[in-house]
């Protein structure tokens, strides 16, 4: 069996790491509470989460495009987060809790994470939009991405898209035919050098990052485009930086792959929504180490320790309770049924 490159791995637990240190520096109140140069480091640390939403995105569809779904990969995400979301809802509710209990104890339904349930749509809809990339010629699915990236992603730089399931599946339904377009006719013809596009990614996002610590009426504007990853400089940003690890070349490594296993879990553990609040303000005591420690240190040592518990959940969830679950007759009847449904496409 060929070993899985890491390079790809490695962009995983990096887009992860920074999705769980945006929501941090967001959702513990740490955006509101630094100054100064605490402030600056953590709006460059904590605002690139939604950049990373879409690294993550592109990381999925690299690997989904042009194979064949099979119903295994669609249980295997919704019991993915099932498995979690349910049982630290049922604990928070056990120890007095209620916000967001109800929507964590019915998982996709829910809509507890509205990433999980937009990419679980999109796995749906994967073969149609395959056959859009392998049937439609080069020019034709050339002008398809521009004519859907005006609508899309030009438009709502221009005028923010709110972020309702419709327009987020949109978007991911153009980024699918986006990095399928540059995978099949792209990807090895690109002589850019790969550190010119980390470079230019990494300068345009440290712009926008310095325009929303400045109190000036264009910093709103900046700080939109960041947090929108429909917008086109986030756009840019992103596809500079999966360019760039698409084409490192470090190898098979073991310790990343190992690490970059858990990465979905880390997700959905950490923004199960009954468990949020408590997470920041009870468990991690936000408000006190504020003071004690600092918010950028804090910020960093948190945003680890919260991707270990997810790689520790992931590991156990996957020794423990999906062998049981894929073995159960349910599954397989459900398996057996969706793959029929996907048979003749």
């Amino acid at each position: 069996m060929k070993k899985r490159e890491s390079n790809y791995e490695l962009m995983r637990i990096i887009a992860m790491l920074m999705i769980v240190m945006g929501h941090f520096w967001g959702q513990s109140g740490y955006d509101e509470m630094a100054t100064g140069i605490s402030y600056i480091v953590g709006q460059f640390l904590g605002c690139g989460s939604r950049v990373a939403v879409n690294l993550f995105l592109f990381i999925g569809i690299w690997f989904m495009v042009e194979s064949q779904i099979r119903a295994k990969r669609l249980l295997n995400l919704y019991f993915n987060v099932a498995t979690i979301t349910i049982p630290i809802s049922l604990l928070v509710y056990i120890w007095g809790g209620q916000e967001g209990v109800l929507r964590g104890l019915f998982p996709i339904l829910g809509n507890p994470l509205w990433f999980a349930v937009t990419y679980l749509a999109l796995i749906a809809v994967s073969p149609w939009l395959n056959i859009a990339i392998n049937k439609l010629s080069q020019n034709s699915l050339k002008k398809f991405v521009i004519v859907l990236f005006i609508i899309i992603c030009f438009m709502s730089s221009i005028h923010s898209l709110k972020d309702n399931w419709l327009d987020t599946f949109s978007w991911f339904c153009f980024a699918y035919l986006l990095v399928g377009y540059y995978k099949k006719y792209v990807s090895t013809q690109c002589t850019i050098n790969k550190n010119y596009l980390l470079l230019g990614g990494l300068l345009i996002y440290s712009f926008l990052v310095l325009l929303s610590t400045i109190q000036i009426p264009i910093s709103k504007v900046a700080l939109n485009y960041l947090s929108d990853y429909k917008s086109l400089p986030n756009l840019i940003i992103s596809m500079c930086v999966f360019m760039f690890f698409s084409r490192l070349d470090i190898g098979s490594k073991e310790a990343i792959n190992f690490v970059s296993s858990g990465a979905f879990s880390v997700y959905i553990f950490h923004q199960t929504p009954a468990l949020i609040n408590i997470l920041w303000f009870k468990i991690f005591q936000c408000e006190y180490f504020f003071y004690y420690m600092g918010p950028i240190p804090y910020m960093l040592v948190v945003s680890g320790m919260v991707y270990c518990v997810g790689l520790f959940i992931d590991i156990m969830r996957r020794k423990y309770i999906e062998p049981v679950i894929i073995e159960s007759r349910f599954y397989k009847f459900i398996e057996k049924r969706i793959d029929l449904f996907y048979e003749n496409i």
